[in-house]
């Protein structure tokens, strides 16, 4: 499927929310697009990157809402992507939910299967976000343009659950579009996060063969963790995953579910049995999810919750200790895990990760991600007693909420090679210049003083992809009455122009005179000294995403070295 109007959908279908993005190729919009406008009965939750797996039927009618739309006196049908899968396959934690049992009994009521359910929910969203797309890129060309559906799937999923999403997805009518060809694909999770936060991965310490990358994706219902190395010096999402801990208890669900426990122990049973479905899902809807979960950063200060008018009582203050137990809470049950995962990477790989990335939406709460930034940054090893030093990166902005859906997305450009800014395409993040240690004369008989050659291997900006291969000449000279081999110390170094006082030398060559300097050999000078001299060539090539420089004296290779180069994608 090629052409210039591809339509790319994807949706990140997690246990509680659903995220949409899409890009339309040859589209003025270039960038990947997220769907942020909703139906919603609280006016807090129109725009919002998410929207939540929930539908209700009306008794009488029949007439579906969704997501936001759903009555807030009601209890609809929620946790749909677990419908899918059997009672039997759910992580532990899950199995003996109240609340998935709630709804499978539910959809048993309705007598409808767990493929109709989900696939009316699929209906509703796909229809909502195709007028929502029609409206920025133009009705005309969103209808002619064929369509790729791409959906994350967890990788520890069987085929069951698979081919059980495309039968809702052809229930919901997605596959259907009258006139254009639909495809739908998958991608596991940790890979979509992964491509989605390659730009991260392109700092001054260029990624190596065996380097590892650590994705936490702590999500709503659970949190999972995953660990892939690079075979090579590129960055690719073909890496090999070296190990998976998934299904880790502990994600934002459960910050909901004790925050709500905070409120009835506080107000009272009486208060709290008192306040209708309605009361408590716009109160814990406007001033937790969108206040205190949001914004708590640990600092020492008073909440005040707004209570609905029949609790009587207007406002509610509470500490912030109170809601530092609950985010400690939730992030104490995963350490443990972090622990074990790294301890096993290190064990694997015989060397620390060079990278974690946190995403999901657990990582919103700046409060979370600074805990876990501070407990796994300083990674304290027992046997031996030593600390190891881990870079740990939090997406800027809502991109840790999208970064699924954006991965999806972008993994569909390099697969189909349908891009408006290949991402095939890398530019180097650096400068790389080789700098040759040598000497030149003063003036008439006042001696030899330190000389730098510089020879610039690649620009910054410049295409990896389309480089030349780069031949240049250094001359070396020394003072008639040094003798011997002698050694010229050639360094790498990698300049950026946003930072231009950072100088950072990344390989060094030791290139030695192929034979030794005798006495009586030399040139003369136009000062009139004295001196010896080698004139060597430099070759450096880009391939795979590195830089192999090569040093010859005539038709002799006196040194190389291959280094690999900070990319990042145009």
């Amino acid at each position: 499927m090629t052409g210039t109007n591809v339509l790319k959908v994807g949706f990140d279908l997690g246990a509680r929310f659903i995220k949409v993005a899409w890009l339309l190729e040859g589209s003025p919009n270039t960038d990947v697009q997220f769907v942020s406008q909703w139906l919603s009965k609280i006016e807090q939750d129109a725009n919002r990157y998410e929207v939540p797996t929930k539908i209700h039927y009306n008794e009488e009618t029949g007439h579906i809402t969704w997501g936001y739309n759903t009555p807030v006196d009601c209890e609809p049908i929620e946790w749909l992507k677990l419908l899918l899968v059997k009672h039997e396959d759910l992580p532990d934690h899950l199995r003996d939910s109240v609340s998935i049992k709630s709804s499978r009994e539910r959809v048993h009521r309705l007598y409808k299967t767990p493929v109709e359910v989900v696939g009316d929910y699929l209906g509703q969203v796909f229809e909502h976000s195709m007028e929502i797309i029609e409206a920025r890129e133009g009705i005309e060309r969103v209808r002619a343009a064929p369509m790729i559906l791409m959906f994350a799937i967890p990788p520890s999923w069987d085929e069951n659950f698979k081919e059980g999403l495309r039968l809702a997805a052809q229930h919901g009518g997605l596959l259907t579009r009258p006139g254009v060809k639909t495809t739908i694909q998958s991608l596991d999770d940790p890979r979509a996060a992964l491509i989605s936060t390659l730009p991260i991965l392109t700092g001054l310490s260029p990624v190596i063969e065996g380097d590892t990358v650590v994705v936490i994706d702590a999500g709503n219902s659970s949190v999972n963790i995953f660990t892939v190395q690079f075979p090579s010096q590129e960055p690719n999402p073909a890496s090999s995953l070296v190990r998976s801990t998934t299904g880790v208890r502990g994600g934002a669900a459960y910050a909901d579910k004790w925050f709500k426990d905070l409120l009835e122990k506080t107000l009272g049973s009486k208060i709290w049995e008192s306040l209708s479905t309605k009361d408590k899902n716009i109160m814990i809807s406007t001033q937790w999810e969108h206040k205190i979960k949001r914004n708590f950063d640990g600092s020492p200060q008073s909440w005040v919750v707004d209570l609905p008018d029949r609790a009587s009582m207007g406002q509610l203050s509470l500490k912030s200790d109170l809601i530092r137990a609950i985010f400690d809470g939730t992030v104490s049950k995963l350490l443990p895990e972090f622990k074990s995962h790294f301890m096993e990477i290190l064990r694997i790989t015989k060397k620390a990760p060079k990278t974690v990335i946190l995403v999901g939406g657990l990582i919103q709460n700046p409060y979370v991600t600074n805990k876990i930034k501070k407990a796994i940054g300083n990674f304290r090893m027992e046997n031996p007693n030593r600390t190891i030093l881990v870079d740990v990166q939090r997406p800027q902005g809502d991109h840790p909420l999208t970064a699924v859906c954006r991965g999806l997305i972008l993994n569909s450009l390099r697969r189909c090679g349908i891009l408006r800014q290949p991402l095939d395409d890398q530019i180097s993040r650096y400068r790389y210049t080789l700098i040759a240690e040598t000497m030149v004369p003063r003036q008439p008989n006042q001696g030899w003083e330190p000389f730098e050659q510089t020879i610039e291997l690649v620009a910054q900006g410049h295409s990896i992809k389309n480089s030349p291969t780069i031949k240049a000449n250094i001359m070396c000279r020394w003072p008639a009455e040094v003798t011997g081999v002698q050694t010229t110390r050639t360094r790498i170094r990698a300049t950026r122009s946003q930072d231009p006082d950072r100088k950072t030398d990344v390989a060094l060559l030791f290139v030695k005179t192929p034979n030794p300097l005798r006495k009586g050999l030399w040139a003369t000078l136009q000062n009139g000294g004295g001196c010896h001299g080698y004139e060597y060539k430099v070759e450096a090539a880009i391939s795979n995403g590195g830089l192999d420089i090569t040093i010859y004296s005539r038709d002799l290779k006196l040194a190389h070295k291959r280094i690999p180069i900070a990319f990042e994608w145009a």
